[in-house]
């Protein structure tokens, strides 16, 4: 099932605001996932390289009152694409997720989103054997295209 998810993003410090909501949440499971657990498999090379304890993915489970609601964060891609430097302050914090089982489709969608953009990552399989392609899209708001 093609889907697109959404995902909050920190310049540097994710890991912060995970421990500050996993205090204001008193009833909330994480699952995180840093960069450098994905990036052999994702073929990132040396451009993890003294960034290895950024978060790659973070979820966060907040059950209130019976409800789960799921939170999906990261320390923000242009970190590592676009050489930026950490700060406490987000300078993007959104980050949307393109999941397709078209290969074509997806190549499309990341030609599309690019124009007056910046890739971060083209096109490529991973070493996971997925399609995989990052962007800043001329508004500033970063998409992670990926195949199923």
């Amino acid at each position: 099932m093609n889907y697109i998810s959404s995902s909050i993003t920190f310049y540097g410090n994710c890991m912060k605001a995970i421990e500050f909501y996993k205090k204001v949440f008193i009833n909330c499971k994480t699952e995180i996932i840093k960069y450098a657990d994905v990036a052999e498999a994702l073929n990132l090379g040396d451009t993890v390289k003294g960034k290895e304890d950024l978060i790659y993915q973070a979820t966060l489970i907040i059950n209130l009152g019976g409800c789960d609601t799921i939170f999906t964060m990261a320390d923000s891609p242009s970190l590592l694409f676009l050489g930026q430097s950490a700060t406490p302050n987000n300078v993007d914090n959104l980050t949307f997720v393109i999941a397709v089982d078209d290969s074509k489709y997806l190549e499309s969608l990341y030609n599309a989103l690019i124009d007056g953009g910046k890739s971060n990552i083209l096109p490529r399989i991973n070493n996971l054997g997925y399609l995989e392609g990052s962007l800043i899209d001329q508004f500033g708001v970063c998409w992670i295209l990926r195949t199923l």
